[in-house]
């Protein structure tokens, strides 16, 4: 088959054209709708993850103060929780740096798309249990322990449930979110139902009682992430048109009503020591009275002007505004 029954010789140039000027021009019927494309870094991908997106952050952190209330009367005992940020992580580190046992929970965050996990360490589950049933203040965790207990899977359960009620509060805003539990697994070993190298949004919380901490962790998948990006970075932008519409005039009336201290130095007079301890009652001092004289706002010069009198009183007359770098 020759070339020229697939390219013509018009195309074939266009095509070099192109690959030499690093450009490939685009023709005038070209259908518009393939136009409105967007720029994508694949190969920086995770670093809005990895940075945080500001309103997840913003309502981490009051999920972090609804999460410590609930568990604060759950347990009759005063806790602190803390959002300790965020980092980007594969699903497979994720999962190999979990301890066994792992209170680790696949969840739905409806209306996104994909399996999320709610993780609760052994350590937080270990203190609560003892917490709840009445047990000593100074809990150790157990190294050669295999799986939990019904009453920690109980105690695992109630974080969980907690967790889910406060993260539909705390995303309220952003989100109508629907948590919904999917499986539960406390082996790290079985876990193993997302991409392995899947990066995940991990989302720590420091849950601290008197006689130590544990973790919860929220990690949610880039995938369920994407979709929303331009719904979340675009939350806190501010319609400058409203703004400006309605409270611009009543700053403005505001900044008019405003009052400030207006002075003028009329002259000086340079006078030594010795003169002005020699000074009586009677003396007169003699000033250096300048043809302009500046006129300062609460310290700041702002207009220039020459002296004279308005109405019986000294006035200045305003002649021009004060030039300033």
């Amino acid at each position: 088959m020759e070339t020229n029954e697939i390219l013509t010789q018009q195309e074939i140039d266009a095509l070099l054209s192109s690959v030499e000027d690093d450009f490939a021009p685009i023709e005038n019927n070209t259908d518009t709708k393939y136009l409105d494309v967007k720029r994508v870094d694949f190969s920086n991908h995770n670093k809005l993850l990895s940075t945080g997106i500001p309103v997840l952050n913003v309502a981490h952190e009051r999920f972090s103060l609804n999460f410590c209330e609930s568990i604060s009367n759950a347990m009759r005992c005063a806790i602190k929780v803390e959002f300790a940020g965020t980092q980007v992580v594969s699903f497979i580190d994720y999962l190999n740096s979990m301890e066994l046992p792992t209170y680790i929970n696949f969840i739905e965050l409806k209306p996104m798309t994909g399996l999320a996990l709610a993780v609760v360490d052994s350590d937080l589950i270990g203190m609560v249990v003892d917490r709840f049933f009445g047990g000593g203040t100074n809990y150790e965790p157990s190294n050669n322990k295999r799986d939990f207990t019904p009453s920690e899977i109980r105690m695992g359960s109630m974080l969980v449930e907690n967790a889910f009620t406060d993260l539909k509060t705390a995303w309220q805003a952003l989100l109508p979110l629907e948590p919904v539990l999917v499986q539960t697994e406390t082996n790290p070993d079985f876990a193993h139902l997302l991409n392995p190298s899947e990066p995940l949004m991990l989302n720590t919380f420091e849950v601290h009682f008197d006689n130590g901490s544990g973790k919860f962790q929220l990690a949610i998948p880039h995938t369920m992430i994407e979709p929303l990006n331009d719904r979340f970075m675009s939350t806190y932008e501010v319609d400058n048109s409203e703004l400006s519409g309605a409270w611009t005039p009543i700053i403005m009336e505001e900044i008019k009503l405003a009052t400030m201290e207006v002075t003028s130095i009329l002259g000086k007079a340079d006078l030594t020591v010795k003169e002005l301890l020699n000074l009586t009652q009677g003396d007169v001092i003699p000033l250096n009275v300048p043809e302009k004289h500046t006129l300062y706002a609460e310290g700041i010069p702002v207009l220039e002007g020459t002296f004279g009198a308005h109405k019986g009183k000294n006035a200045i007359k305003v002649t021009g505004k004060v030039t300033r770098r």
